[in-house]
């Protein structure tokens, strides 16, 4: 015969949940979420801290762009290579010619070269300049636009060098192309990369390298020229 049976099954203890009374635990409970009394705090304290240094930092940084700044300097000397000056030019013909310094019958020929001054204190003057023959030199042709130095107190024949090309175009292009890269590829953070780049650039040109070029010791103008960096870039 079938029996009855009073109670309940196991299952049903299960099904029930063990919520509803005491653990083998005693009387720990499960917290599920999470409580705002529970989140980490921020150590206040350290943040004043860092903020406190930062702040020094940058005032440091200041003060010593301050009294590190490069000043005008003494005028470099004649014939100094810091004394030259560049003019864009045009070369409107060449031709064989003894070197300057030498005799005919030496035998040291150089080419020389009639350009136009383009730019510059001196634009619009035609003048010469002379280059040794040597193999693997640079072959300038007529029509070529170049870059040459001139050096005012110098002899007249040796006022004008050559330096370079002209680039100031291609360069101009290449900087076009690489700006609109960046920003292409990076958005907000590309812009905000070119903005360092350039600050820094800009500091090493016209602060670091004259500060140096003056005499400043070293050590303190670089450290003051890569705080300031850090600062902009950062």
């Amino acid at each position: 015969t079938d029996v009855a049976t009073a109670g309940h099954h196991p299952a049903e203890g299960r099904r029930r949940g063990d919520s509803s009374g005491p653990t083998d635990g005693g009387d720990q409970r499960q917290v599920t979420g999470h409580h705002p009394d529970l989140e980490v705090a921020v150590d206040r304290r350290a943040e004043r801290l860092l903020r406190a240094g930062i702040a020094a930092m940058a005032v440091v940084t200041l003060v010593g762009l301050a009294l590190l700044r490069p000043g005008d300097g003494d005028p470099a000397p004649d014939g100094a290579p810091f004394a030259v000056d560049h003019a864009d030019a045009t070369i409107v013909g060449f031709s064989l010619a003894p070197c300057a310094g030498t005799r005919p019958e030496d035998d040291i020929d150089c080419f020389e070269y009639d350009i136009e001054v383009t730019s510059g204190p001196t634009a619009g003057e035609r003048a010469s300049f002379q280059q040794a023959v040597s193999e693997g030199g640079v072959d300038l042709d007529p029509g070529d636009r170049i870059v040459v130095g001139y050096t005012a107190d110098a002899p007249e024949t040796a006022r004008y060098v050559f330096v370079d090309f002209q680039r100031h175009v291609p360069l101009l292009v290449l900087t076009v192309l690489f700006v609109a890269a960046v920003v292409a590829l990076g958005r907000w953070q590309g812009v905000r990369a070119l903005v360092g780049a350039g600050a820094a650039v800009a500091l090493l040109a016209w602060y670091l390298l004259p500060a140096l070029l003056e005499g400043a010791t070293p050590l303190p103008v670089a450290l003051v020229s890569a705080s300031a960096i850090a600062f902009v870039a950062i």
